[in-house]
């Protein structure tokens, strides 16, 4: 009993500081000394799936305490989606994989007496909704609670990472204005580098993981998070053609996803024929688990970016002179690229921000 406990507390302790392969490692001397101990396992999966590191496929354990099974299952449900390529029947499955996020992360609100948890759930829940394109009750579900202790740097790191991809949707006003989000996200990683046994690096997969535009949005903006820069390569980079990675990308693909990572509502995708083949090899396995993408359009960040000052508006020009944002015709939005052409000229500082926003909210 003693040596289990111990193991699993030094594995929590690691996991908050985004030590995620040394969290692993203090449960596997316990492990080996009894193979045979469900709430070792369990512990160990509710690690692996909180880390995005338990495939979707796999068979959970439910033997934990009740906070710990719905954490769990949370994690798991999150894999689950984010393995499905978000077009045609997929996105109807991934849309009600979320709700069933939503259900079982009910028990956060109604049970969860720790901080630690409650601030978990409260990212769960925001999560959910912002990728049901419900930003707006993302920010309600956000709101109230206490504040993350120093050392939670994983609490941190995701509720930070959330308030950056408010930032990405039609929002007019921010539940906390973007220097601010941008500095607290900031911190985490600061403090991360300082706090004995804490893994930078770690904490940048985790964000990289649930939250990939704003792991790309740390990569570009003025005074980036250097553990970000290898998430530019998620980027789609448009002419008159789009690639992710070296892989052709359909140009509707590019306006639907678009649409997707700026949470306004999609027009539909025909994904038959050489679509769909091509929308399949975006899929990858990391870790012995299926990831779709994650292919990210550049216009979410751009929108982002233009909530800043002047150096945002020079970061945005680049990039978008870096990447491209829409290729040219046959994308079968014609509304979307009428967007873009509003956000063209924000991004040039003619037009106001409320204008590229107001924009978004019409689409």
């Amino acid at each position: 009993m003693q040596v289990r406990m111990s193991a699993i507390n030094l594995a929590n302790g690691l996991m908050n500081l985004g030590a995620f392969d040394s969290a692993l490692e203090s449960l596997r001397p316990a492990l080996n000394a009894q193979p045979d101990n469900a709430l070792l396992w369990a512990h160990t999966q509710w690690v692996q799936a909180l880390y995005g590191r338990l495939a979707a496929d796999e068979q959970i354990r439910r033997d934990g305490p009740a906070q710990q099974v719905w954490q769990l299952e949370a994690g798991h449900l999150f894999a689950a989606a984010e393995s499905l390529p978000p077009a045609g029947k997929a996105l109807a499955q991934r849309e009600q994989v979320l709700r069933e996020v939503l259900a079982i992360s009910e028990q956060s609100v109604l049970r969860d007496i720790f901080d630690s948890d409650q601030l978990f759930g409260r990212w769960v829940r925001g999560r959910a909704r912002l990728l049901l394109g419900e930003y707006g009750v993302a920010v309600q579900e956000l709101a109230g609670g206490t504040q993350a202790q120093a050392e939670d740097l994983f609490n941190r790191a995701l509720l930070a990472a959330l308030d950056l991809e408010l930032a990405m949707t039609p929002l007019d006003k921010l539940r906390l204005p973007l220097h601010e989000a941008e500095q607290r996200f900031r911190a985490v990683f600061e403090d991360a580098r300082t706090i004995p046994y804490a893994d930078p690096e770690g904490l940048a997969a985790l964000v990289g993981r649930w939250h990939p535009q704003a792991a790309v949005y740390a990569a570009l903006m003025p005074q980036p998070v250097l553990e970000f820069l290898p998430a530019l390569d998620l980027i789609l980079r448009v002419s008159n053609r789009a690639s992710w990675r070296g892989q052709a990308v359909p140009a509707p693909l590019v306006a639907h996803l678009t649409r997707l990572g700026l949470r306004v509502p999609t027009i539909g995708l025909s994904v038959g024929g050489n679509v769909a083949y091509q929308i399949a090899r975006l899929g990858r396995e990391e870790n012995g688990v299926k990831i779709w993408g994650p292919v990210l359009p550049l216009l979410p960040m751009l929108v982002a970016l233009a909530r800043g000052g002047p150096d945002h508006l020079t970061t945005a020009r680049r990039a978008w002179k870096d990447f491209g944002v829409l290729p040219t015709g046959n994308h079968n939005d014609p509304a979307l690229a009428d967007v873009v052409e509003v956000w063209r000229v924000v991004v040039d500082g003619q037009r106001p921000l409320a204008d590229g926003l107001r924009a978004l909210q019409d689409l």
